[in-house]
């Protein structure tokens, strides 16, 4: 009987032990288990206003005071509560503690664990990520090895933390570019190889199951720029959990340490600001939540200008329904020192070192998402093209046509005045599945009514706005046309230019659907279905898998090849593209095999 017993609480030490270990705390009541059917839209609007935790977990070293900033307490967390932030983003740098494979350690897993638990258990959200990567995680070579090591470690990441509630976030990857601190022009590859880490990111974390089977994924695009060139939204095996996020220090002159802005509120930094955040609302608009997932300005000794520069950020991102989160790295500095002083709450007193600026985050952040505005606060004059920060209300009247139509009021009639064409209309792609459109200011216009036809649907009044640029978030492989008509508002009654500019443009397909060959002797005939959208095929081959390929290119679906080996296997990828400029952007790959034939 004492034999079994004492089996029995080895029994019990070892589940408690594997308690701790994997499963989320509860500490004082706040249960940070719970999963709710809740899709990302829903649960990053509850978010306000966020933190980063920077140059600690994701220093590069052997551990978090490697770039020194002291070791991060449970007051600091709940210093940053207090402060009212309600979201803290904890970049975590995982190069030095994984092995060859990128299997972490279980002493970094665990003080990750550790922090994310505090985090969490102050009833904040928590966003943790791969950061600083170096050598290991770029977009230029290499990436067999690349993406296997990277999904070994989003594994390893996903189960440790897969019974954690939905207010932990993952983030795939920070600012993954070719090389990393290369920021030169990136080629169509490292767009698409960014794409492709992407999509191993969210399918690695869905394949551990548990509440990582709905938790919110963060995608980011190409180093984490601010314009939404190249990027694509990764499939899922759940709808509506997936978030965008982006980063922007801009104007650079006034956020970096080597720019002599010291001012803050030129038409042109309010215009910088509006400008990205207009972009990125076209996912707001299709129901994608988008995080600003690092902003902030150093210390030039001009505090009030940095608050002003905070306030501006937030009423913006409030505006076009977006989420921010300042950089801080820790660094606190009084004077101008060439430093990067981006710090807001000192990490070792807990004290606010700048606390209007604290206040000009928290008190101009708000919960929930309001509905995204389609007007600009900052416009172009229709003749001058002077900028101006007119920010009047168009009241548009419904209408059943694209014809011109006035109203008169009860007291006098308005004459209808000249509304010039918006001529020099263009359409590119961004990326696969977001077109730029961009046109001439038309004389006398202040804002334009778009129109939209997705196929042969009906047009549907698209929106207003009274910029001269839209970026439009469009499904891959549909055809869609766009009338825009130039207005002005006079003392309420709108008038329609009788000038209508139109495009239609087509996005390329995500993939092939069918390849048939036939083979002889010494070639292969690819006779590829048409994809829609593409402009040119492109095909792949070689005698070695993934080595010394050969590339065909072709504006026809049907593409010969010669002069191959007898009696030799090929491997043979084909994709389909479509060019936008000086850009192209791919269809997924399609492979299939020639076999020997004597």
């Amino acid at each position: 009987m004492k034999k079994i017993f004492i089996s029995f609480n080895l029994i019990l030490i070892i589940i408690v032990a594997f308690s701790i270990m994997v499963m989320p705390q509860t500490v004082r009541g706040v249960d940070y288990s719970t999963m709710r059917d809740i899709t990302a839209f829903d649960l990053v609007s509850e978010m306000n206003v966020g933190i980063n935790i920077g140059n600690s977990f994701d220093s590069v070293g052997n551990d978090e005071t490697a770039w020194g900033n002291p070791k991060i307490t449970k007051d600091l967390i709940k210093k940053y509560k207090s402060a009212g932030f309600n979201t803290i983003r904890l970049p975590v740098t995982w190069a030095k503690h994984i092995d060859s494979n990128g299997t972490p350690n279980t002493t970094w897993l665990n003080r990750v664990k550790e922090v994310t638990d505090w985090i969490l258990s102050e009833d904040l959200y928590c966003i943790i990520n791969t950061h600083h990567e170096g050598g290991w995680l770029h977009t230029s070579s290499g990436m067999t090895t690349r993406r296997k090591k990277f999904k070994t470690l989003w594994t390893s990441i996903a189960n440790t933390f897969k019974n954690y509630g939905d207010r932990l976030l993952f983030e795939g990857f920070n600012e993954i570019q070719k090389v990393e601190g290369d920021w030169s022009q990136a080629s169509e590859s490292d767009y698409n190889n960014a794409n492709i880490l992407l999509q191993d990111f969210v399918d690695a974390v869905r394949a551990t199951g548990g509440n990582n089977a709905l938790r919110t994924l963060i995608v980011s695009t190409y180093g984490a720029i601010h314009t939404t060139y190249g990027f694509e939204l990764p499939t899922d095996t759940v709808q509506n959990r997936l978030a965008v996020e982006f980063h922007c220090y801009y104007p650079q002159e006034f956020c970096f340490e080597w720019g002599s802005q010291k001012t803050w509120g030129s038409k042109r930094d309010l215009l910088e600001v509006e400008s990205y955040c207009l972009e990125f609302s076209e996912f707001v608009k299709n129901n994608i939540p988008v995080i600003l997932g690092e902003f902030g300005a150093v210390n030039k000794s001009n505090t009030d200008a940095r608050a002003e520069y905070a306030k501006t950020v937030m009423t913006n991102c409030n505006k076009y329904g977006i989420k921010a989160i300042w950089w801080d790295n820790g660094t606190i500095e009084t004077t101008e020192s060439g430093k990067d002083a981006f710090c807001l709450i000192d990490r070792s007193t807990y004290q606010i070192a700048l606390p209007s600026i604290v206040s000009a985050l928290v008190d101009n952040a708000q919960t929930g998402t309001t509905k995204v505005s389609t007007s600009s606060t900052i416009s172009q004059s229709a003749t001058s093209k002077t900028q101006n920060t007119s920010s009047t209300t168009i009241k548009t009247q419904p209408i059943s046509s694209l014809q011109p139509t006035s109203k008169s009021t009860e007291t006098a009639v308005i004459e209808k005045p000249y509304i010039g064409k918006a001529s020099g209309f263009k359409a590119v792609f961004t990326s696969a599945n977001t077109v730029k459109l961009s046109w001439d200011y038309a004389a006398n216009a202040e804002s334009y009514k778009i129109y939209r036809q997705c196929e042969n649907s009906a047009w549907k009044d698209y929106k207003t706005i009274k910029s001269n640029i839209l970026f439009d978030v469009v499904k891959r492989g549909k055809t869609y046309k766009y009338k825009i008509v130039p207005c002005v508002n006079i003392n309420g009654t709108i008038f329609y230019s009788e000038n209508v500019s139109t495009k239609k443009v087509t996005s390329v397909a995500k993939s092939i659907k069918k390849v048939t060959k036939s083979i002889s002797k010494t070639k292969v005939t690819l006779n590829i279905s048409r994809v829609v959208g593409a402009t040119n095929y492109e095909v792949k081959y070689s005698n070695t898998k993934a080595k010394g390929e050969k590339v065909k290119t072709s504006g026809s679906n049907k593409i010969t090849l010669k002069n191959l080996k007898k009696n030799t296997k090929y491997f043979i990828r084909i994709r389909a593209y479509k060019k936008s400029g000086s850009k192209k952007f791919y269809t997924s790959y399609k492979s299939i095999t020639k076999k020997k034939k004597k």
